[in-house]
This record gives C-alpha cells, sequence and structure tokens, in this order.
C-alpha cells in the first residue's frame, strides 16, 4: 500500500514472496496500469497512481486493485479525478472500518464514485494543463526553500555581524 499512497509508484516499497511460492502472473505488475489501496488511512484509502515503471515479478498485494478503463477515458484524467479533493472526501464519507489506521473500501464503492467524462480530447486538454500547473508549483516550491535557506543564511550573518562587529562578513 505504501508504493501507491504518495502520487508515484514506489516499487521499493514491498515485501519479498517466500521462494517456495509460485508467484500468480496475472497478479504482476504492468508498466502502465493504474493501481488503487482498498485499505489504508482514510486519507489515503483508494488512493491510485499509474505504474511508470516497475522491475519484473512484483505482485499487487490483496488490499490493491489494478483497474482497467474504457478508451473513451484517458488514465491520467482518472487518476488525478480519483485523487481529487473532492474523490477523497467521497472515499472518507464511505470508508469503513473501525480503526482510524486501516479503512477499508469496497469495489462496488468504488465504482458508485460520481465520475465526470469529458470528450477524450477535453480529457488530454485538462490533464496537460494539470500537469503544466503542477510542474510551475514544483518550481515554486524549490524557489520558495531556496529563498528560505538564502534568507537564514543572511540572518546568521547578520547577526554575527551584530555580535561580532570586529569580524568582517565574507
Amino acid at each position: 500500500m505504501s508504493a501507491i499512497s504518495w502520487g508515484i509508484f514506489q516499487e521499493e516499497e514491498n515485501k519479498k514472496l517466500h521462494p517456495s511460492i509460485t508467484p500468480f502472473i496475472e497478479k504482476e505488475v504492468r508498466t502502465g496500469d493504474f493501481i488503487m489501496t482498498r485499505a489504508n488511512t482514510k486519507e489515503l484509502v483508494a488512493k491510485s497512481v499509474i505504474v511508470e515503471k516497475v522491475r519484473e515479478k512484483l505482485l499487487l498485494n490483496d488490499k490493491t486493485l489494478r483497474v482497467k478503463f474504457s478508451k473513451l477515458l484517458n488514465i491520467r484524467f482518472a487518476n488525478f479525478f480519483n485523487n481529487s479533493e473532492y474523490s477523497r472526501n467521497y472515499y472518507i464519507s464511505i470508508s469503513t472500518g473501525t480503526s482510524p489506521s486501516m479503512k477499508n473500501i469496497s469495489r462496488d464503492s468504488i465504482k458508485l464514485l460520481p465520475f465526470p467524462l469529458p470528450p477524450l480530447l477535453e480529457q488530454q486538454v485538462i490533464v496537460t494543463k494539470v500537469e503544466q500547473l503542477l510542474t510551475l508549483c514544483d518550481e515554486l516550491e524549490t524557489q520558495t526553500k531556496q529563498n528560505q535557506t538564502y534568507a537564514e543564511n543572511l540572518m546568521q550573518a547578520v547577526l554575527k555581524e551584530a555580535f561580532n562587529p570586529q569580524q568582517k562578513i565574507a
């Protein structure tokens, strides 16, 4: 489940199958798969990813689902919508289980998520725009971190000068 929780498929988050067990090939994770968790914390239940790359013989566990879509649905559009605040709120509201650290959701509940379906071309336009905005957000986050580092270094230099005026700032 932790391989799916953070927005990108993390293949290193797995457990090894005992060497004496023969894996079910149909359960093998493949590049291009749309995978969802069906159990997790309430914030992460039904979280999805698209597998960009994966090594051989990595299997889905019993708490994940591989979902296949019609050719009328852009898989990236589906992933963005499934991980949107709207979908998160839906899944939180219908998840079951008494433990806050492990909520469950059924396949039937996932199928009942109200899902917009604009024409395929419009889906692609939306995906392109969202990806552009996410790239911009990443760039702004990097700039913010760099500016924080610069401000901290500047503050340390100012404090050093204030408390030790005989030393020159390099």
